[in-house]
Parts: structure tokens; C-alpha cells; sequence
């Protein structure tokens, strides 16, 4: 929201941390109830992850090792960089093991909070 002048007015964001460049903005992750912490969690958790990619469950972990050593590196390629650069993209990849903890808590999110939020969604029960 902005006030006359473009003067912005810090509201609330949805976001799934802190970020520190808006310090006037209260981010909903910031709410006082901690049932409700835990569905913008489970629903910003996506967002973290943006585009993962994916490997079957059964890969040798040394080939794992070495897809992700791959992906990080090409990460930090100038000229990859360069190109995503004049592309108009932001690069802000998040690691494997990043990713396997994120998915690890998706699945470990109790019933209640997947029911509440399938709820507010306004999402029929399972």
C-alpha cells in the first residue's frame, strides 16, 4: 500500500522469512498465534523451494553428490550468471540438503495443521 507522495506504508507481507531491506513491513510469519505460524509455514514452504529438481529415491548417494556438486557449481558460473543476468532472472538457488530438510518438514507437518489449512483454503477435509 502506498500513501500519497510514494511513500510506502509497511502492512504485512507473506513471505517465508525475515527480510531485513523492509524493516517497516510486519510479516505474517511474525503472527502471535502459533498454530497459525505453523500453516503459513506449511503454505510458504513451496515458495522457499521455488523449482526444485528432483532425483528418483533409490540414487547412489555418490551420484547424488555429484548432481548437486554440479548444480552448485553451475550456480556460481560467471557466465551462467551473465546470462540470467541479461535474461531478467534472479538466481538464488537453494541446496539439496536444503531442499531434503524442507521436504522432510512438509512431511512431518501434523495432521491438525494440514486440516487447518486445507480449511482456510477453503479445501474439503480428507
Amino acid at each position: 500500500m502506498f500513501q500519497s507522495g510514494g511513500q510506502g506504508r509497511g502492512v504485512e507481507a507473506a513471505h517465508f522469512g525475515r527480510d531485513h531491506t523492509v524493516e517497516s513491513v510486519r510479516w505474517c510469519i511474525e503472527m502471535p498465534n502459533e498454530q497459525d505460524k505453523a500453516v503459513l509455514r506449511f503454505l510458504f514452504t513451496k515458495y522457499k523451494m521455488a523449482r526444485p529438481l528432483l532425483a528418483p529415491p533409490e540414487i547412489p548417494p555418490e551420484r547424488l553428490a555429484i548432481l548437486r556438486k554440479g548444480f552448485a557449481d553451475t550456480m556460481q558460473d560467471a557466465d551462467f550468471r551473465a546470462d540470467a543476468a541479461k535474461a531478467g532472472l534472479d538466481i538464488n538457488p537453494v541446496s539439496g540438503e536444503e531442499i531434503a530438510k524442507l521436504v522432510a518438514g512438509l512431511n512431518a507437518t501434523p495432521a491438525a495443521v494440514v486440516a487447518r489449512t486445507r480449511m482456510l483454503l477453503g479445501q474439503p477435509a480428507r
